[in-house]
């Protein structure tokens, strides 16, 4: 769940939330006007820390939204979900 990504899945620029890093993806309702989804981490992800199920935004879609709050990690997107008011 979302404490497991801002355990596990949090650096300096915020959660990493790029799409290539997610598998299974599926939308499963909206917090705080954002469309919010569910999701494993993909094998590209583990090198990175990730695994297992997830939840969370998409950072692609935050972009369109509220660009303030996504960032790159080593080439990744990463969305700050305190910046979304999504705790």
């Amino acid at each position: 769940g979302l404490m497991g990504l801002l355990n596990t899945g949090i650096s300096a620029a915020g959660a990493f939330s790029d799409a290539r890093l997610k598998d299974n993806v599926r939308l499963i309702g909206e917090r705080n006007g954002h469309k919010w989804y569910a999701w494993e981490w993909s094998d590209e992800a583990e090198a990175l820390g990730l695994s297992g199920p997830d939840e969370g935004v998409m950072a692609h879609e935050v972009l369109k939204t509220n660009p303030g709050a996504v960032h790159t990690d080593r080439g990744y997107l990463t969305v700050n979900y305190k910046a979304l008011g999504v705790h």
